[in-house]
């Protein structure tokens, strides 16, 4: 699995008498250099305006990095989600079309309305 690099760590000294260094090791630790790749379960039309979405993170996420983008012809539009839904784990919420940012999982949008598609 590349996503894991291990190190050999050693600890090493010598004492104040400068006799011989002395040295203790760990035979492998590792580092994950690997973003694991979310699943986005749904994105469906909900009752009126409404868009409910759930997907799942693999693994925590960096505080404030969980955002959806919307995209079509006419416009691109971005949700970036508040903390509570960068742990790893189901999350779901409905979205408001008109009023993106109305939702307390919401932290901040690109645009505040998604245009009707035709």
């Amino acid at each position: 699995d590349d996503s894991y690099k291990p190190y050999l760590v050693t600890l090493r000294y010598r004492d104040f008498l400068n006799n011989p260094v002395a040295h203790d090791s760990a035979a492998s630790v590792v580092f994950d250099t690997l973003t694991l790749t979310p699943v986005l379960h749904s994105p469906h039309k909900g009752p009126s305006n409404l868009l409910n979405v759930t997907f799942t993170l693999p693994e925590n996420a960096w505080h404030g990095s969980v955002q959806l983008t919307f995209q079509s012809n006419e416009t691109i539009a971005h949700v970036w989600f508040r903390p509570s839904f960068s742990v790893q784990g189901t999350h779901h919420t409905l979205l408001n079309r008109t009023h993106l940012s109305n939702n307390p999982h919401v932290l901040r949008v690109s645009q505040e309305t998604l245009p009707d598609q035709a």
